[in-house]
């Protein structure tokens, strides 16, 4: 069995973090779904060390795509690239693994999802981790303050660097 990665190709750009620092990136793929394959189809894969070596630095991925799979693979192809040249992105909030407190933005599914994707991608930290649907603070979810709590605890405990959310609307209330 074999599994080819299918990826999106991003502009290039200069990240802005909330601290001032910029970053930039010449371009960045994004990691979107895998698709497995008996080895006798022979799919066409991607060739991550071309894509390193011609500058790509960013890699965006998520624990939802493909159920952690697409974490896997990008971590297997990333490991022979020294750790300090990489910028990974990923991010958490779908519920995965089907136990009760397998998703959402509450303080135990960050913290849990989190050290997940970090044994998927067998790394010692997240580059960035971002929350993939803004808090809804009804019928007991977890609030916008548990949620920055949380991320916050990560940063300070060096499981991640920055911290960022995707899908948030400008103005929650």
């Amino acid at each position: 069995m074999q599994f080819t990665v299918f990826v999106r190709r991003e502009s290039c750009s200069t990240v802005k973090w909330a601290n001032g620092a910029s970053s930039s990136r010449q371009s960045a793929w994004e990691v979107i779904s895998l698709s497995a394959t008996s080895s006798t189809t022979r799919p066409r894969a991607i060739p991550f060390a071309l894509l390193t070596t011609a500058g790509v630095n960013f890699f965006d991925t998520a624990d939802a795509y493909n159920k952690g799979e697409a974490e896997k693979v990008l971590g297997k192809h990333l490991a022979e690239f020294p750790r300090e040249s990489l910028f990974v992105l990923t991010k958490c909030w779908l519920n995965i693994t089907g136990h009760v407190n397998g998703g959402g933005l509450s303080a135990k599914h960050i913290y849990e999802a989190c050290h997940a994707s970090l044994k998927r991608l067998n790394m010692d930290y997240i580059d960035s981790l971002h929350s993939a649907t803004p808090v809804r603070d009804t019928r007991g979810h977890s609030s916008l303050e548990e949620t920055v709590r949380a991320m916050e605890d990560l940063a300070r405990q060096g499981k991640i660097l920055y911290w960022g959310v995707s899908e948030w609307p400008a103005h929650t209330g």
